[in-house]
């Protein structure tokens, strides 16, 4: 069995063919979904309008595989999507399974208040799409620094956010324990300190984890030519 894991595709109104493309087959591929969190950017749609893009044909797809949702901090109110996909299982906390002696638990990370949650100026879950300027501003610089030469030194800042994680779960772990978390967007697998991160899926870039009876690994596929800067029309997020 195959399960795939990935978080933070943060989807926009704008439809991105080529990153449906890329999640289609990533679905496809898999007899398990897990999708952690952040699934689309609900900092500038509300639910009703995410349902009415061309996205949604993503989620009818999920709905024909055990697909599990686990609500992030930008998609909260995908806790009221179950009332039109069924098939689709949404977990608002964490999701735990078995396999392989290991427990998984996978939770998308906003729940322990990183650093940089706490320095953020507003509150965004308040009203969301209010502040639709400030997640398009940190999506143009985001996608400038991936989709470049400065992909590398971005996303191993970003594990700074990742130390703080593994150090919360330090106590709560047991000895066959695996957590699996999203919200840093940065991948990381780390399994001496029963840690991973299942990145990104934007910027051109496919980051996500895979389980299978191997075990657990990271991968990353670009769907995008990399030096394909973001453009004005916020198209390539």
């Amino acid at each position: 069995m195959k399960t795939i894991i990935f978080s933070d595709s943060h989807l926009t109104k704008t439809f991105d063919e080529k990153k449906f493309q890329f999640l289609k087959k990533l679905i496809l591929s898999a007899d398990r979904i897990i999708i952690n969190g952040d699934f689309w950017e609900g900092f500038t749609m509300t639910l009703d309008e995410f349902l009415k893009t061309d996205w949604k044909a993503l989620l009818q797809l999920l709905g024909t595989k055990e697909t599990i949702y686990v609500v992030g901090n930008h998609d909260e109110q995908a806790k009221n999507m179950q009332r039109y996909f069924p098939h689709i299982k949404i977990v608002n906390d964490r999701y735990v399974f078995h396999e392989g002696g290991k427990r998984y638990i996978v939770q998308h990370g906003h729940q322990y208040n990183l650093t940089f949650q706490r320095y953020v100026p507003v509150n965004l879950e308040a009203n969301p799409t209010s502040f639709a300027w400030l997640v398009y501003t940190y999506m143009y610089l985001e996608s400038f620094f991936i989709r470049t030469i400065f992909k590398w030194p971005l996303q191993m800042t970003y594990r700074i956010f990742n130390a703080e994680l593994k150090r919360a779960i330090k106590k709560e772990a047991k000895r066959n324990d695996i957590f699996i978390f999203g919200h840093t967007h940065s991948p990381e697998l780390d399994i001496k300190h029963q840690f991973a991160n299942s990145g990104i899926v934007r910027h051109g870039v496919g980051q996500y984890l895979e389980l299978t009876e191997k075990g657990l690994v990271s991968k990353e596929i670009w769907y995008e030519p990399r030096n394909k800067l973001f453009s004005l029309s916020k198209k390539g997020f």
